[in-house]
């Protein structure tokens, strides 16, 4: 489904535009109309992603699953599989043809989501073509242009030559123009003038009036400059500064900038001393783009997953064991013979004593009885899961706060307060709050760069929705092998047969599968607009180049999310599993050894796991005391 929508979608920008081009614009307008179409498209894309994410997840657990046979040889060879979880444990045991499937989804998973939170996004216009004018108050307010050199066109004539104006409304009668856009100019201080316009990336700011007392000394100089502030990064033009005009055509105008701005009443532009500013300040304009490249890639590999999982389906007709259900129903019907006599066997004595002297002992179950203690679910997954899941957490926290405080540390020198952070909100390109990296002069290269620091965080938190999913398969799977020792249960089977019970998403329930992925696609969408590829476009469309935006209200959202994660799992271990089996965890040996049943038991007839009836019991270990059995059915009334 996601591959159709995504193939229909191509087609329609294609379609709608007329011709290919790498990056399409789909809508402009103004920043904020548009930012609520981007959080959406997000919000869908992520949506589609985390769909892609389980359903990749689910078909590698089914190709990982082991077969009986593959579990008997294990045994043979003193080793064990696990079962019911998703497993890199299982990998060697796998054939040629399930192990190329498995790599194939999991290798096709990184582009998906290196590039796919990318194919949409937003780019905000710099102003790059401005004019400069130098008047009077009263020139401000619509009086005559003040032009001492009696210029009939209006242009900058300095020592160098002449520049015409870059407006042609401007030029032709800047008073009219001033008059026509007066509610759009706003009184600067010098301070406040030479701060906002010696920024990266003008998208709020046009047009200049520098006022002016003072006439000039001779005839040198003109009263207005056509600017042209190309886009500007750090050793890409040495040290031609955009706003050059500010130092008066100084050459080290971008570190002599900072003196003039500590001084502001001594500022003098082209001999004239400037009293004040009225800046032209235009509603910042976007564009909502699409990246035809990259949704190309996206569904090349997403045909890739969609042929692997479909070869899965095939893979499946060696019945797998995929749920506990299915291990206890095939070590019912053959019973493991290297478990014979062990029947109390723990998934944790199998870890710590490992499989040469393997012997039955209570010491780590424990059964019905007054003042024992029951175990918590977090014994279910091992201590290596547990280690991988916080300890992934741990650094991906400690690299967001990080980004925090190297935000917190970006917006304050860009003069913003805490409550002008919070009003920018997710996703919102603005250039105070944009990533100024050390790109050369290559657009392809600041594009490519910025796309993969953009999505990385995306690929990290799908790591860590594996393995937390693996953590909450495991505690899911030992509270239904435990609730057999309750009452008589059917089994849930991938193939259901009998009085058997079908299988929900794997081992997980849908109470705890269907939250944690809607919480999935909250976090990855929260990272979308938290770090996100933003581009910028000259007014004049002759030059543009990418780079990365952030938002600290997203990144606090993310780490408020990673929080809740971690608190939630710990939660859902602290509870008590019901007593009274041994526990096996998704260990396959120590599923065997809990298996062993009297003869006639059956699988497709409700279980119940614990003291065997007396007539059951073996003369001889091959059946203990405990084990599995069908109990009697009462008699309809």
């Amino acid at each position: 489904m996601v591959l159709a929508v995504n193939i229909t979608i191509l087609c329609l920008i294609l379609w709608r535009h007329g011709s290919y081009s790498s990056i399409i614009p789909i809508m402009t307008g103004t920043c904020d109309s548009l930012k609520h179409t981007s959080l959406f498209v997000h919000l869908a894309i992520n949506v589609a992603s985390t769909l892609l994410l389980s359903g990749s997840n689910f078909c590698m657990q089914c190709v990982s699953a082991p077969t009986r046979r593959d579990i008997d040889k294990a045994h043979d060879h003193g080793r064990w599989l696990d079962v019911a979880v998703p497993s890199v444990r299982n990998i060697r045991v796998l054939g040629r043809k399930r192990l190329l499937l498995w790599i194939v989804m999991g290798l096709s998973s990184i582009p998906l989501h290196l590039f796919y939170n990318s194919t949409f996004f937003l780019s905000i216009t710099h102003n790059s073509e401005y004019n400069i004018l130098i008047g009077t108050s009263e020139f401000a307010q619509g009086a005559s242009f003040y032009n001492p050199l009696g210029l009939e066109r209006v242009a900058a004539q300095y020592p160098n030559g002449t520049i015409e104006m870059k407006d042609e409304s401007f030029e032709d009668n800047p008073s009219g123009f001033i008059l026509d856009h007066i509610s759009e100019f706003q009184r600067l201080g010098n301070r406040e003038c030479i701060t906002a316009y010696t920024q990266r990336i003008l998208s709020d700011r046009s047009n200049l009036i520098l006022v002016t007392s003072t006439t000039p000394r001779d005839d040198s100089f003109a009263a207005a400059y056509g600017n042209r502030a190309e886009l500007w990064t750090s050793g890409a033009n040495g040290d031609m500064a955009p706003f050059r005009w500010i130092c008066n055509f100084n050459f080290y105008c971008s570190t002599l900038y900072q003196r003039i701005r500590d001084n502001p009443s001594t500022w003098t532009v082209f001999g004239f001393t400037v009293d004040y500013c009225l800046s032209q300040s235009p509603e910042s304009q976007c564009s909502f783009n699409a990246a035809i490249s990259l949704l190309i890639v996206v569904i090349i590999f997403n045909i890739f997953k969609v042929v692997a999982m479909g070869y899965t389906l095939r893979a499946l007709q060696d019945k797998p064991l995929i749920t506990i259900g299915d291990a206890i129903e095939s070590f019912l019907v053959q019973q493991d013979s290297y478990t014979t006599g062990k029947h109390l066997l723990t998934a944790r004595e199998v870890r710590s004593k490992g499989l040469s002297s393997l012997e039955a002992t209570e010491s780590y179950w424990i059964p019905v009885g007054p003042g024992k203690v029951q175990l918590r679910w977090w014994r279910s997954a091992s201590k290596a899961r547990w280690f991988i899941a916080y300890f992934g957490l741990f650094l991906c926290m400690a690299a967001l706060i990080f980004l925090i405080i190297f935000a917190i540390h970006g917006v304050k020198a860009a003069g913003l307060t805490a409550s002008e952070v919070f009003q920018l909100g997710l996703g919102n390109i603005d250039p105070r709050t944009l990533i100024y990296l050390p790109f050369g002069p290559s657009e392809d290269k600041a594009t490519l760069l910025s796309i993969l620091i953009a999505n990385s965080p995306q690929l990290i938190l799908s790591f860590l929705y594996v393995v937390f999913n693996i953590l909450f398969t495991s505690m899911s799977l030992a509270i239904e092998w435990s609730r057999y020792h309750q009452r008589p249960r059917s089994l849930r089977v991938s193939h259901q047969k009998g009085e058997q019970r079908s299988t929900y998403f794997l081992q997980i329930p849908y109470r705890l599968g269907i939250p944690v992925m809607i919480f999935s696609v909250v976090l990855h969408w929260l990272i979308s607009q938290s770090i996100f590829l933003a581009k910028i476009d000259d007014n004049d469309f002759t030059h543009s180049t990418s780079t990365c935006g952030y938002s600290i209200l997203g990144m606090l959202a993310t780490c408020t999310g990673g929080l809740i994660l971690a608190v939630f799992a710990i939660i859902l271990g602290s509870r008590k599993l019901p007593p009274g089996m041994p526990l096996v965890g998704s260990c396959s040996l120590a599923i065997a050894a809990a298996c062993h049943a009297p003869d006639g038991t059956s699988g497709l007839h409700p279980l119940k796991w614990g003291l065997l009836p007396l007539e059951d019991r073996g003369k001889d270990d091959a059946v203990g005391p405990w084990g599995f059995y069908n109990p009697p059915r009462a008699p309809d009334s």
